[in-house]
């Protein structure tokens, strides 16, 4: 035989082969077992009159595309796959096997990722007398994942992953995964329909809004580079000057930006927010701040007052009846009524004749 793709295939040709010849054949001659082909040849036989029996007529159509949708077929169970080592692991068994040593799939230099076959365990004892497990793969049939959704559709679907926005096309994409028996067979990148899609509408929607932020992000800049920070004077007891009116900084989304007041190291300035509740609070937290300067102010301008404002006269007391034409009466008229700046002076000035 020729056939490197299916061992079942290769073990019909040598069937067909035997059947053509004679029924004396030297199998051992010809490297064939000859109870398994006497077996083979009687269950077909069996199988022949069960069929005939119920009515049913058996023919064979050579049709090796047919030949390989029946086994696929039949053993949709020993499903495996390519492994990096060339071995082969079943998706429900990750026990990797190894193909048989009389395997046709042997012959092809690159092994092909899906097949089906027979699992064999074999038990050897080696050069340690230790039991030693050989896992191999028998009756190994090289398929196509096409036939696989033809014969068992019920255990195929799809699902999708990795999600994306590409800039190049301006869609968002994805991986289209189909799955037999819950495995991959196939993975390919596709386009999505978002409004058939909630994940692609979800990923659509995140893009877009993340697109809006960024440019106004960029405007805001702008808006701050023209509308800077402006310091403004409070002295004393005044009141807190007026704000502006909130402006327009992004004209596609009418964002506005509002004005507050804040406190920067004894320093009031009008600055800009971009939400009225940042700058309501900071400017709650400059009206706070206000209140407290004010109570100091009014404590120290309280405490620089004369002492005789700050203390209730005596409207009993009489003052001293006094000559104004006495100099000595002018002058204790005046020792009398100094002020506390006066004495200071006073005492200032005696200081620096002395020194």
């Amino acid at each position: 035989t020729r056939e490197t793709m299916s061992d079942a295939l290769a073990e019909r040709d040598v069937f067909n082969a035997i059947n053509r010849v004679n029924y004396s054949v030297d199998y051992e001659r010809c490297g064939v077992f000859g109870k398994a082909f006497q077996q083979a040849r009687y269950l077909l036989e069996k199988l022949d009159n069960a069929c005939w029996n119920l009515g049913i007529k058996t023919h064979s159509s050579g049709n090796r595309l047919a030949i390989a949708r029946a086994l696929c077929a039949g053993m949709v169970d020993h499903l495996y796959t390519v492994g990096k080592d060339g071995d082969y692991n079943s998706p429900e068994n990750r026990v990797m096997r190894a193909l048989h040593h009389k395997c046709v799939l042997r012959r092809r230099p690159n092994r092909p990722r899906w097949v089906i076959g027979q699992p064999l365990d074999l038990e050897l004892i080696n050069k340690q007398d230790k039991k030693q497990t050989h896992h191999l793969l028998t009756m190994v049939t090289s398929i196509d994942p096409s036939l696989l959704i033809e014969v068992a559709p019920h255990m195929v679907s799809s699902s999708r992953r990795n999600y994306r926005f590409d800039d190049s096309t301006q869609k968002v994409r994805c991986e289209h995964r189909l799955l037999f028996n819950g495995h991959e067979l196939e993975c390919e990148e596709i386009e999505v329909d978002c409004e058939l899609d909630q994940e692609g509408r979800r990923v659509w929607d995140e893009e877009m809004q993340a697109r809006i932020s960024r440019r106004q992000e960029l405007v805001w800049k702008s808006f701050r580079m023209i509308n800077r920070d402006r310091p403004v004077a409070v002295r004393g007891l005044e009141a807190l000057p007026a704000l502006p009116e909130p402006k327009v900084f992004d004209r596609n989304s009418k964002a506005l930006a509002y004005p507050a007041l804040q406190i920067q190291s004894r320093t009031w300035v009008i600055t800009w927010f971009k939400s009225s509740q940042e700058a309501a609070q900071h400017n709650s937290r400059a009206i706070e701040a206000k209140a407290v300067l004010d109570v100091q102010e009014a404590l120290r301008r309280a405490a620089s007052l004369p002492q005789e404002q700050t203390q209730p006269t005596n409207k009993t007391a009489e003052k001293p009846r006094l000559n104004k034409r006495s100099r000595r009466a002018r002058l204790k008229l005046l020792a009398t009524e100094e002020t506390p700046t006066e004495s200071k002076l006073r005492a200032l000035a005696a200081t620096f004749n002395n020194r």
